[in-house]
């Protein structure tokens, strides 16, 4: 009897052990989080919003607005604004900035690549 009693106790100790590492790594997982600022986004896309905010503008919610985007050109990420308008012939943006402020020429839109609306200028948000 004295030999269950023992295995059951070390059967509860290494139970509780394992649960105790498991609850340590969800609180960290948890506990991590993107760097942000209260408005959402995060800093570099809202010092991005801020640098084109003079360009950035909705005309008709849902069809025609200028909004912030980011996308990778040369393994490089970079912000750029852009014109979303269904019905309209529209160039693409010639340059973007990365996070460093560094301002890059693009040789051709077609490379830039994983394109995503960073802020809708419409909804006033930015998108995660």
């Amino acid at each position: 009897m004295s030999r269950i009693c023992d295995s059951i106790r070390y059967l509860i100790k290494s139970i509780m052990r394992k649960l105790c590492v498991l609850l340590a790594a969800v609180t960290l997982f948890l506990s991590c989080k993107k760097e942000s600022n209260p408005e959402g986004g995060s800093i570099c896309a809202s010092k991005m919003k801020e640098k084109f905010n003079s360009e950035l503008k909705c005309i008709t919610k849902n069809s025609h607005a200028v909004n912030l985007y980011s996308g990778t050109y040369k393994e490089k990420l970079v912000y750029f604004s852009n014109t979303m308008c269904i019905n309209c012939g529209t160039v693409p943006p010639e340059f973007g900035y990365t996070c460093d402020d560094e301002k890059i020429n693009f040789e051709n839109f077609d490379d830039v690549e994983n394109v995503k609306v960073v802020y809708n200028s419409c909804t006033k948000e930015f998108i995660d």
